[in-house]
């Protein structure tokens, strides 16, 4: 599902691709929301290409993390196999956790293995919570 959802909340990161940040939206879509059978990270609002699953790791930086693809894919025309969001802790610096990049309309997902669901719910938790005392 793409845009704005019940139990999709909207995070403040950066998506760098290619070194260049691109503008676009970032949730994470929790488990039992809009279809969501597990919890999930969305990147929408560009133009993706590729294989429709595509197995990666995730790799945590100072600031956030890389995903590091096994197939390339295309974002607004430029191929690539690595990515990073910045802005958001799910993994320690240089922690490792396997993940899958799935393409759909309108931009990816970032499907990851059960140790850092918990985390994501745990942001997801905290972005709700601030919002609401706004």
């Amino acid at each position: 599902m793409t845009g704005p959802a019940e139990g999709k909340v909207r995070i403040p990161v950066d998506f760098i691709v290619d070194g260049e940040k691109l503008e676009c939206t970032v949730y994470i879509h929790l488990k039992g929301y809009s279809r969501a059978r597990v919890t999930h990270i969305d990147i929408e609002d560009f133009e993706c290409r590729g294989d429709k699953i595509n197995g990666g790791v995730a790799i945590g930086t100072k600031d956030g993390f890389s995903v590091i693809m096994v197939k390339e894919i295309e974002i607004n025309g430029k191929k690539v196999k690595k990515f990073m969001l910045r802005g958001i802790n799910i993994l320690g610096i240089g922690e490792r956790a396997r993940c899958v990049v799935g393409i759909k309309e309108g931009g990816i997902f970032i499907g990851f293995e059960s140790k850092v669901l918990t985390r994501l719910e745990e942001i997801a938790r905290k972005e709700l919570s601030n919002s609401e005392k706004s």
